[in-house]
């Protein structure tokens, strides 16, 4: 009997040695598989500040087109109302009174029954340019105009 409890008192060893064994090898694939979970909670944390981050920026993006559609928005109703006012304005000062200003030719502007100074200076550049005439009067009551054309002091 003794050589039977020696025996089972072998195998018990054995069977206690195997489970330890077991345990370290269960341990082992434990703390194997809590790294891998604390490596996917750093994972999944740093996308969650990437994705806060993008969240973020897009929101800033998205204020600064509402901020600039509504100053854009503003500074078109502004002109608009602006040309209304100028438009009412000049259509109020349109109608010509006597002694108002008008426009004349070219854009320039001339007061109504004034010769325009612009047409008088081209008359008497044309009158320069003619060829005297021969005079059907005495001289002495045309008036001349010194002849200055072919001169080097001609300036426009």
């Amino acid at each position: 009997m003794s050589k039977s409890i020696g025996l089972i008192a072998v195998v018990i060893v054995l069977l206690i040695g195997l489970a330890l064994m077991a345990s370290i090898f269960n341990s082992a694939a434990v703390a194997n598989t809590a790294q891998a979970a604390v490596a996917a909670g750093r994972a999944a944390q740093v996308a969650a500040a990437g994705q806060a981050a993008s969240t973020v920026t897009i929101t800033i993006l998205a204020m600064l087109l509402v901020v600039v559609a509504g100053v854009s928005g503003y500074a078109v109703v502004r002109m608009w109302l602006r040309l209304r006012k100028v438009e009412a304005d000049a259509a109020a000062a349109a109608k010509p009174q006597p002694g108002s200003w008008m426009p004349g030719p070219n854009a320039g502007w001339q007061r109504m029954g004034q010769v325009d100074p612009m047409q008088m200076l081209m008359l008497a550049m044309a009158s320069r340019m003619m060829p005297p005439a021969q005079p059907s009067e005495p001289q002495s009551q045309m008036v001349q105009l010194p002849s200055r054309v072919g001169q080097e002091d001609w300036r426009w």
